[in-house]
């Protein structure tokens, strides 16, 4: 007895071979899908809040980042490529952790920059002009707040931009 090969009819073979292709593209598409999930999940209990950047555009000072630090060094960035005088960010350590942002807006349209408030501990100064610059700032434990403040010869204005917390090292 001899045995004579079979041949598929190729609509049958055509079918065959477009579910394969169409499975394998469902089981890529979903796994696009759960590695999407995965990130979103991930950024929800984590956050990304960025590195801290200070920026001053000439007129209003602003801050990106972390609302909390544990006490150390933290790199900072620092941006005044919107203003071409020299500014002068500060961070200032507070005394008196009930003030708000609208307490510091206020006290800065009532005073030049070149007065320390009362409310402050101790300050950090970094001068920049036009540039981004990273400098490592030391964080003591308490409230703290980030100013950019105009020279005494230009506007002698400061410029609140956040208040942030320092707790302990763990």
């Amino acid at each position: 007895m001899t045995s004579t090969p079979v041949q598929v009819p190729e609509r049958v073979r055509d079918a065959s071979e477009r579910s394969r292709s169409r499975f394998g593209l469902l089981w890529v598409a979903a796994l696009i899908v759960l590695v999407a999930a995965t990130g979103v999940v991930l950024w929800l209990v984590f956050g990304d809040e960025g590195p801290p950047t200070a920026t001053f555009d000439g007129e209003v000072a602003t801050y990106s980042g972390p609302t909390s630090f544990e006490a150390g060094t933290v790199a900072f960035t620092f941006d005044a490529t919107e203003y071409d005088p020299r500014v002068v960010f500060v961070l200032a350590r507070m005394n008196d952790d009930s003030l708000t942002m609208s307490d510091l807006e206020t006290y800065a349209a009532e005073n030049p920059a070149s007065v320390m408030p009362d409310f402050v501990a101790s300050i950090s100064t970094i001068f920049v002009s036009d540039q981004v610059i990273e400098r490592d700032m030391t964080l003591t434990e308490g409230t703290w707040s980030i100013w950019a403040n105009t020279s005494p010869s230009e506007t002698d204005k400061a410029h609140p931009a956040a208040i942030f917390e320092v707790t302990a090292a763990k």
